[in-house]
């Protein structure tokens, strides 16, 4: 019990004098990373460096933990993001994306990626949108990486699955450039 204790942070042991209670508690079950993010639009990309990292992580530890009802929920997510790609419905298309996204963090089974896959993406959210509705067939391109992703998780390819994770989070992160060069300098969207 002392070492739970201990581990958790609410108290310290000292050799030879016993143990006393810590100032602030931080259990480790409620750790959390605390960002903020600005409007700059560096701090945005700065983000994009951090999400894929996570979600190269993410991708590598699904495809050797993921259960078959992952596989099958991370499959709905798919053909959602899918459906609302090839309908141009960009709220149907962010939901999927969402939920594969998350998907595939829990199906990592590690609680701190999970959450911080979560967070990021809360924060982002604005910024994808942004993406996701600008040039078309934009959406069709990132539901084609999901598939790929999907699939190489499915085949148990984890470094395939990892590539197709950095590739989607880097053209996502290429397409938001993009998109603020377009918005602040007025060049016009490249097809």
């Amino acid at each position: 019990a002392v070492k739970r204790l201990s581990a958790a942070g609410v108290v310290r042991a000292r050799r030879g004098s016993g143990l006393f209670v810590a100032g602030e508690a931080r259990p480790f079950t409620t750790a959390a990373i605390n960002l903020s993010l600005s409007v700059d639009p560096e701090q945005v990309l700065s983000l994009f460096e951090f999400r894929c990292g996570l979600e190269e992580m993410s991708a590598r530890l699904a495809t050797e933990r993921a259960t078959v009802r992952d596989v099958q929920r991370l499959e709905e997510a798919v053909a959602r993001s899918r459906q609302g790609a090839e309908s141009g419905q960009p709220e149907l298309f962010a939901e999927g994306d969402t939920a594969f996204h998350q998907g595939i963090a829990e199906a990592a089974r590690n609680p701190f990626l999970a959450e911080s896959i979560a967070m990021v993406n809360r924060l982002q959210d604005w910024a994808v949108y942004m993406v996701l509705t600008g040039p078309p067939g934009s959406l069709l391109v990132a539901a084609e990486q999901h598939e790929a992703i999907l699939a190489a998780l499915r085949e148990g390819k984890a470094d395939a699955a990892v590539l197709a994770m950095q590739t989607h989070v880097q053209t996502v992160q290429a397409a938001y450039r993009q998109e603020v060069r377009r918005r602040l300098v007025g060049d016009k969207p490249s097809t």
